[in-house]
């Protein structure tokens, strides 16, 4: 009895150590294919993207096309060059037909950045420039030429296609008349100062000497400049139309003209109440309505931000010579030398070219008023001389 009750004893020790083992063994086997689960399951470790460099030409010349090279930035640190393929942008927005600051934006992935360049004429190249203007386009282009051949401009030819105090109807009147009313007044490296020939018409004057012109601008008659129905009654429309008729490809700007002296007597400063704030704020109210938001003007020569910016400065409003056509000192420079700037997107602050009666002080703010006209062009910015330097 003994015997068989320590056979059963060692049976049932036997059967308890292996099932141990057993479990013990099931329980590691399950935990190593469970870990191997996990270590599949888990993904792959990949770079990320965490940004884009751009590299840009800081300048072009008007016409050029700037090569962008766009990198990706990972975030193990490594980088890679991109082609055109590999990222989003509308690069037809990258116009470099005209001085200025262009602009583009890049999209890799869910990264966006914009790129600017700066975009300026070529000085070697011929410029040639003509207003379909009256006395405010003389006031503008009476420096032109000498600020832009001090600049490095080899092949200088501005034209002023004149009629005194014409305004937007009656040359729109004119020009479907075929009217030789107006002077063309010219200024090139061949003439000593401007020539003058009378009986022209607007036809002749933009097929002068078969000119493939660069610019053409327009303007507003001044006292009308701030009434902004007479940018949209038509005969501004009639103009461009007549243009682009002949010349589709050229750019047509804006002349934004200036307020009158706070003392003028002229009537046309009634409209305004007599009041140079007021006009200011019209004329810049009408271009805002009726030029800005125009497909086929492109752009705006902010010439009576610049002239109102320099009456803030010691100078004061001192710059007509009869309340509203500019003085030749101060006046004429200012106006001429945001000419300069809006037309060819030169540096104009390397110029030290000055009228008599203009002095080094003078030059320095008339181009401190200049820049901020170009930074601010439809607000006055306050010039920081406020006594005589």
């Amino acid at each position: 009895m003994k015997k068989k009750l320590f056979v059963i004893a060692v049976l049932l020790i036997t059967l308890f150590a292996v099932g141990f083992s057993f479990a013990c063994g099931g329980n590691t086997q399950s935990t190593d294919r469970n870990q191997d689960q996990n270590q599949e399951s888990e993904p792959d470790k990949q770079k990320t993207l965490v940004g884009i460099k751009t590299e840009v030409p800081a300048t072009v010349y008007v016409g050029e096309i700037p090569n962008i090279t766009v990198t990706a930035v990972y975030s193990d640190g490594s980088e890679e060059t991109l082609t055109t393929d590999d990222y989003d942008s509308d690069l037809s927005e990258f116009v470099c037909d005209y001085p200025g600051i262009a602009k583009a934006e890049i999209t890799v992935g869910s990264i966006n950045k914009t790129v600017t360049c700066n975009v300026v004429r070529d000085t070697s190249k011929p410029l040639r420039i003509l207003a379909l203007g009256n006395g405010f386009s003389d006031d503008c282009m009476a420096y032109f030429y000498e600020i832009a051949t001090e600049l490095g401009f080899e092949s200088v030819d501005v034209y002023n296609l004149f009629k005194s105090d014409c305004d937007l109807a009656t040359h729109a009147s004119n020009f479907k008349n075929n009217s030789t009313q107006y002077t063309l007044k010219h200024r090139d490296k061949n003439t000593t100062g401007w020539v003058s020939a009378v009986n022209y018409n607007a036809a002749r004057a933009l097929n002068n000497n078969n000119y493939e012109w660069d610019v053409i601008t327009v303007q507003q008659e001044c006292g009308k400049s701030g009434i902004v129905d007479t940018y949209t009654d038509g005969n501004l429309d009639y103009i461009i139309d007549y243009v682009v008729e002949r010349y589709p490809n050229v750019p047509i700007v804006w002349n934004m003209t200036w307020a009158y002296q706070s003392d003028s007597e002229n009537t046309g400063f009634a409209e305004y109440n007599y009041n140079q704030d007021t006009m200011y704020s019209e004329i810049v109210s009408a271009v805002e309505t009726g030029i800005l938001t125009r497909d086929d003007i492109r752009a705006v020569i902010p010439v009576g931000t610049a002239i109102q910016n320099l009456r803030t400065s010691y100078i004061g409003d001192t710059l007509t010579r009869d309340g509203y056509n500019l003085n030749d000192k101060e006046g004429r420079l200012a106006a001429s030398m945001m000419w300069v700037k809006a037309l060819t997107g030169v540096d104009v602050s390397a110029s030290e070219y000055k009228p008599e009666g203009v002095d080094d002080n003078s030059l320095t703010v008339i181009k401190e008023c200049v820049a901020n006209a170009v930074t601010t062009p439809y607000e006055i910015t306050e010039s920081k001389y406020k006594a005589q330097i």
